[in-house]
């Protein structure tokens, strides 16, 4: 009796065991399919970030603190991003949506209250912002436009390095707006490109397309646009405010935050809906997709409601990579 007892107590624990595997090996595959499309892990790497920018080789970032300041990553030996060092430190009022590397790396454009030579203090605040650039090379920083626009809400540069693209607010209006840096010359674009701009936009890596968030025909909501630069050509691909946009390198697909600090993607060409791949309770305030693909570079609140924010990477799903089909 006793040991027939035994017998079943063994038969029942290699049962259990056995469950135990399929089990785990089901998690596993669910964890694989999470990680193919789903949402990413997030590292944090630093704090204190606003904003966050990629530079074109993708070895550095660039981050505007909470305190207003310039501050740059760099990557270390096993990829992960490190404080390196502070490109600007002079002013503490550096838009944080005002951020863009030139072609080549060795500078960053940004709008920044620059310290009158006569007062030192910085320029009133109603005067507005100038376009301000940081040299990584020398360490110099220069006033590259004497013009004072009140508020920027996005800056990109263009491919070639000889031009900016930036959303202004001025006289309680959006306009997009060029400026060639060699000539020192802006042109409003919001007519020519017939957009009605409603904030932020965001210029692809390839510097084919820009995404415009502007006013529906309604008026009283908005809707994401694509505007192919070299033919005019627009298309909706949203009926909602995109918030912080960034383009994959290949184009294929946009990731934004929603208005609960959601991350989702979106396909360019429309061919499926958004995916969530960050939630809500991470708190997502900016975002960059890099420019290999494999990672998103992220600001996220240290608490809800708090201004200041941590810094994260977020490997990029498989799926929304650049050697991934749609």
């Amino acid at each position: 009796m006793r040991l027939m007892h035994t017998r079943i107590c063994s038969i029942m624990l290699l049962i259990a065991f056995t469950a135990m595997l399929l089990l785990s090996g089901c998690a596993e595959k669910k964890s694989g399919a999470n990680e193919e499309k789903g949402e990413g892990q997030l590292t944090r790497i630093g704090q204190d970030a606003r904003s966050v920018r990629w530079s074109p080789d993708g070895t550095k970032l660039a981050v505007v603190t909470a305190k207003g300041y310039l501050a740059i990553y760099e990557a270390a030996n096993d990829g992960m991003f490190q404080l390196s060092r502070y490109a600007d430190k002079k002013t503490g009022y550096i838009n944080a949506r005002s951020l863009a590397w030139g072609a080549d790396g060795s500078k960053i454009y940004y709008y920044d209250r620059l310290i009158d030579e006569k007062t030192n203090e910085p320029a009133p605040l109603e005067y507005g912002t100038q376009l301000t650039s940081a040299d990584l090379i020398s360490g110099k920083v220069t006033n590259v436009h004497p013009q004072f626009i009140e508020s920027v809400s996005s800056l990109d540069a263009s491919l070639e390095g000889s031009k900016l693209y930036m959303t202004t607010y001025e006289r309680k209006k959006y306009s997009i707006v060029s400026f060639q840096l060699k000539e020192g010359l802006h042109q409003d674009l919001t007519k020519q490109l017939a957009v009605d701009p409603a904030g932020g936009s965001r210029l692809s890596r390839d510097g084919r397309w820009l995404f415009v968030n502007e006013h529906s025909a309604e008026g009283d909501r908005y809707q994401g646009v694509l505007i192919e630069l070299a033919t005019g050509q627009k298309r909706v691909i949203s009926d909602q405010y995109l918030d912080s946009a960034s383009f994959s390198p290949d184009g294929l697909w946009l990731a934004y935050v929603g208005t609960d600090h959601t991350v989702f993607v979106i396909p360019t060409d429309q061919h499926a809906g958004a995916d969530s791949i960050v939630s809500s309770e991470q708190g997502v305030m900016a975002l960059d997709w890099s420019p290999q693909g494999d990672r998103i570079a992220l600001t996220a609140q240290a608490e809800a409601g708090s201004r200041s924010a941590q810094l994260y990477l977020m490997e990029v799903p498989q799926s929304y990579r650049s050697n991934a089909k749609p």
